[in-house]
């Protein structure tokens, strides 16, 4: 039930593995969960199309 991941600079941690077990579908969890701010560039630059300024704007004022 619990799987360890490696966190970098926190090093390995324990993290809840899936609960429920199927046969044909047994569920894993590849990756560990993201850091705080990890995926901003994809989110708000890619996938929503905010420019380099803003997004430096939005760190500069603590939104993002």
């Amino acid at each position: 039930m619990v799987q360890s991941f490696d966190y970098g600079e926190s090093g390995k941690l324990p993290v809840p593995g899936t609960p429920i077990k199927m046969s044909a579908t047994p569920g894993t969890i590849r990756t560990p969960s993201p850091r705080l701010g990890e995926h901003n560039q994809e989110i708000y630059g890619d996938r929503l199309g905010f420019s380099q300024e803003k997004l430096a704007k939005l760190k500069q004022d603590g939104t993002i």
